[in-house]
């Protein structure tokens, strides 16, 4: 049975160290180059292929703002916890994880447009869409593919993306594309609040096969199902929240009794779809137990800057 991290310390500080260099590279006092060769990056690699769900919790600490640095790191712990999961991505998978991490570096070249809140003029849309052109030689040393995976990552299947309206987009630009919609939807927006993860799953499945490609969106299900970790659900036993997928079944822990009662101590439990009777909502979210409070790690204090 998965169990989360029990000190979150480390590998947050590893996020905290490279959202402050992926700042550094969008407003021009590093380069690209620097965060590939870091030993941040290597770090935080070798800590999502060690625990990939725990990584893909920790994508839960958001920006309000959609054009920041925690924005690509959240998509490049996703798409990398997905592929070392589900997919054998071989010797791609460095240069897959580095077109995650710098999928929006367009967005701040110009940087008129970053801290843009009021809605766009047609120009300014037309601006934001080349976004996805880079012209970055640090990456294309890497593999000249990641500025093709990049470019298109916003591409559709159907033909309704952009920037060329092509339907028939890299498939690596896809990962990208579905992770990218994910973590955006689950961020709160100036126009929105967030989705949470499941209602984000629930929104995207209707969207599968039209903004990105069917098959490729069901193993990113089949990597967080449904009701991905780290969701408060109402079941039959009583409240609970979910672990990373265990196949037919749900795998959670119970943290109350049906009448709503704290347990004194949660059980693991394995849930079919028909004991769920749905979302728990905000005061329905029973305390964790110590050892399972690293399952949220956007409910725990975490700090988003260090002083050494």
């Amino acid at each position: 049975m998965w169990r989360p991290t029990a000190d979150l310390e480390p590998l947050n500080r590893l996020l905290v160290g490279l959202e402050q260099d992926l700042l550094s590279v969008f407003r021009g006092g590093m380069t690209a180059g620097e965060i590939i060769t870091s030993s941040n990056l290597a770090e935080l690699c070798a800590e999502i292929d060690r625990n990939p769900y725990q990584a893909f919790l920790m994508g839960r600490i958001k920006s309000s703002h959609a054009m920041t640095p925690r924005h690509a790191l959240n998509v490049m712990l996703i798409a990398r916890a997905w592929a070392v999961t589900s997919h054998k991505f071989g010797k791609r998978l460095h240069a897959f994880t580095l077109a995650a991490l710098f999928h929006d570096l367009g967005h701040w070249r110009p940087q008129d447009l970053v801290y843009r809140f009021g809605p766009y003029t047609h120009d300014e849309y037309r601006r934001m869409q080349a976004h996805t052109a880079l012209d970055e030689p640090a990456l294309a040393e890497v593999d000249p593919d990641i500025l093709e995976w990049i470019y298109q990552h916003h591409e559709q299947p159907d033909g309704r993306g952009y920037p060329q309206g092509i339907d028939q987009p890299h498939i690596l630009a896809q990962f990208l594309r579905i992770v990218d919609c994910y973590e955006g939807l689950t961020t709160p927006r100036r126009f929105r609040p967030a989705y949470s993860p499941a209602e984000a799953m629930t929104v995207m499945a209707r969207w599968s096969g039209f903004k990105y490609d069917a098959r490729l969106f069901a193993g990113f299900r089949g990597f967080l199902g449904n009701w991905p970790v780290g969701s408060f659900i109402r079941a039959s036993q009583g409240s609970a929240i979910t672990l990373p997928p265990g196949g037919d079944l749900v795998e959670a822990l119970l943290l109350t009794n049906e009448d709503g009662d704290q347990l004194e101590t949660p059980l693991l439990i394995q849930l079919s779809p028909e004991d769920i009777k749905g979302e728990g909502h905000p005061w329905h979210e029973a305390g964790l137990p110590d050892e399972w409070k690293n399952l949220r790690p956007d409910m725990l204090s975490l700090p988003r800057s260090y002083i050494d």
